[in-house]
């Protein structure tokens, strides 16, 4: 699996799991931010402070 399959799946979970399917409705909390972060860091063989670095200023999201 890819990281980008891996991003994806768990997306659609948390979409799942929100009841409504509606995107607008989801709320992307800090939980499921890192553990996206830890998947990266995992697939990329990256410390964790490389990978939110890279994370943040890939998306550019204000922790």
């Amino acid at each position: 699996m890819s990281v980008l399959d891996a991003i994806f799946a768990r997306r659609d979970m948390a979409v799942n799991l929100d009841g409504f399917g509606n995107l607008a409705r989801l709320n992307l909390t800090s939980n499921f931010i890192a553990s996206l972060i830890l998947d990266l860091q995992a697939s990329l063989n990256l410390t964790r402070v490389e990978s939110t670095s890279k994370f943040k200023s890939a998306f550019k999201i204000r922790f």
